[in-house]
């Protein structure tokens, strides 16, 4: 047993604690443990839908009509919903009776379970760690030529639970612990096996980031023009944003289908006009006597209504998403909006409480803690909206073997290890460079994005030229330049990280540096197989590589765990980059 990680910095997304108040952030089982998986068997537990099965409600159906003409069933009439999940204690590694006080209890588990499943995952492609990476579909392979799963066929399998546990071989079934969650995406048969294909427990993260779509029919539904157009989410701080005008006639706009927590500047033209005050309520807001030339607002739904006659367009800066959501403030930093994309919002979303790596978001929240913001106005899924809230400091997400959401950041690997790994040890096959690229040459990371730029045209004349500019561009930018790298490389890259979401110029900067640092030194990506406990989660930690002394290892070197590849066996490919 480990033992906890206690740190005494503020904790995480509001959770209690702060300086000289010790929390823990980290307890439990050794994570590094290589071997973990020897000398124990996998349990495969498997829970479809059985469409023969569910709940019947009687002759009569909703608000007491009897079930007319007749059911399907001659003579049935009865009706109800069918579907019930039934759990199916499927395969293990070993197959065996249990015992009496086993959970199950007097059950023979006779299907035969590879080592491992089939699956992997990546942080990102390739060398450059701004590259997008979706998890490896994969799948488990039941061998079964005498049919004896064929019934298996006659569930449904698509979103099925699967859990995965591992216990010492012919120890009690209850003693097993969680090694992996996934769900399953079809069975698919023939004459010699059945192969489950999986997801892992992020796919509704592929989902929407929310299905909410202006009705049309007035109000906070909008004007009938407005009708079928996807509601926008704002979160954090946001610059020059353009909101939809919801009643025309009372020329009330919204920015945001969530409330804000203030409006810095309200401008028509380019011009910021005078505050008049806020109102509890749309109705309030549209009933009240907005003094000419004057704006009011309802922060409590993001509207606002102004008394102008609307010769330009209406652009807004303010703090977006008030909302506390399952005890969490307010969002503003990059790892409290990722939590809230996740797990509020649409049909499509994690469970805050069980499927949220709290230590994970709190890393990142410490270290990068400079107020950011974004606002969505078009359709986007939850997993590109965490790409762009990541992609500012070289970020990346993941779900966890056990069904977690993760987030961090890649960093430069020189700066700490976790792990410790001598050449040959643990089945540790030779590296082999896989993907390598030339250094970059700059770094230009924005800050304040302007989601809205207008032209000199579409600005009053009283702006001026300075406002204008920046009125004009789609961000302002920090820079970082290595002058010697583009002598060197001649096809060095200078990389713009635009929507970054930084609020401060002074926080650009620093994330510019840091990421110049870090890729001014020409990266490399190396592969190589381990025999190693195929469930480990390895991927976002740095590993020292001991002792290999040649292709530029030396006798140490430090490499950052990128990806993860079993082979349905013990034997595992890893991913590395640095």
């Amino acid at each position: 047993m480990a033992e906890s990680e206690i740190v005494d910095y503020f904790p995480p997304l509001g959770t209690y604690g702060g300086p000289g108040e010790p929390w823990v952030i980290a307890t439990g089982l050794d994570p590094f443990n290589l071997g973990a998986h020897r000398g124990k068997d996998l349990l495969l537990i498997v829970e479809p839908a059985d469409p023969s099965a569910g709940v019947e409600l009687g002759p009569y159906g909703p608000f007491g009509t009897p079930v007319w003409p007749e059911t399907p069933d001659p003579g049935g009439g009865e009706w109800g919903w069918h579907g019930a999940r039934t759990t199916i204690y499927l395969a293990m590694t070993t197959p065996r009776s249990t015992g009496n006080d086993d959970t199950p209890a007097a059950q023979f588990i006779d299907g035969v379970l590879p080592a491992s499943a089939n699956f992997g995952s990546a942080l990102f492609d390739g060398v450059d760690p701004m590259s997008r990476s979706r998890p490896t579909v994969g799948e488990i392979v039941l061998i079964d030529p005498d049919g004896e799963l064929d019934y298996l066929l006659a569930y449904v399998w698509d979103g099925a639970p699967l859990t995965v546990k591992r216990g010492v071989r012919g120890a009690p079934l209850s003693t097993f612990e969680t090694v992996a969650r996934f769900t399953a995406k079809a069975l698919i048969h023939d004459l010699d096996e059945k192969k489950i294909a999986l997801r892992d427990l992020g796919w509704p993260l592929q989902g929407p980031l929310h299905s909410e779509y202006y009705a049309g029919t007035g109000g906070l539904e909008g004007d009938p023009s407005l009708k079928g157009v996807w509601k926008p989410w704002a979160l954090g701080y946001n610059f020059n944003a353009e909101p939809l005008l919801v009643n025309a006639q009372y020329q009330i706009f919204q920015w945001s289908l969530t409330s804000s927590s203030a409006v810095s500047a309200f401008k028509h033209g380019g011009v910021a006009l005078p505050f008049d005050a806020d109102y509890p309520t749309y109705e309030a807001l549209r009933d009240a006597a907005i003094p000419s030339g004057e704006y009011g607002t309802c922060l409590a739904r993001s509207l606002a209504r102004v008394n102008v006659d609307l010769e330009y367009g209406i652009r807004v800066d303010f703090v977006g998403d008030a909302e506390a959501a399952y005890g969490h403030p307010q969002p503003t930093t990059r790892a409290a909006i990722a939590r809230r994309i996740a797990t509020t919002r649409g049909l499509s979303r994690l469970d805050d409480a069980a499927q949220i790596d709290i230590t994970a978001f709190g890393r990142v929240d410490n270290r990068h803690s400079a107020p950011v913001g974004w606002i969505f106005t078009d359709p986007i899924s939850k997993a590109d909206a965490l790409d762009i809230v990541m992609g500012g400091i070289l970020g990346w997400w993941k779900i966890r073997p056990d069904g977690r959401l993760a987030i961090g950041y890649v960093g430069s690997p020189v700066l700490g290890s976790q792990l410790a790994l001598d050449f040959k040890a643990e089945g540790m096959g030779k590296p082999r460079l896989v993907a390598t690229a030339p250094p970059r040459a700059g770094t230009y990371v924005s800050w304040k994005t302007n989601t809205a730029p207008q032209g000199r045209s579409e600005l009053a004349g009283s702006v001026d030229d300075e406002t204008a500019a920046i009125l004009g561009q789609e961000a302002r930018y920090a820079q970082a330049l290595s002058p010697h790298v583009a002598t060197l490389y001649p096809t060095a890259k200078v990389v713009f990280v635009a929507n970054s979401g930084f609020w401060n110029e002074v926080d650009a900067e620093t994330e510019t540096a840091r990421q110049q640092g870090i890729l001014e030194i020409e990266r490399n990506r190396w592969e190589w197989e381990m025999l190693i406990d195929p469930f480990i989660d390895l991927t976002g930690i740095v590993a020292t590589i001991n002792n290999v002394n040649r292709l530029g290892f030396g006798a140490s070197k430090p490499l950052l765990s990128a990806s993860i590849d079993t082979q349905g066996t013990s034997q595992v490919t890893l991913g590395w980059w640095g």
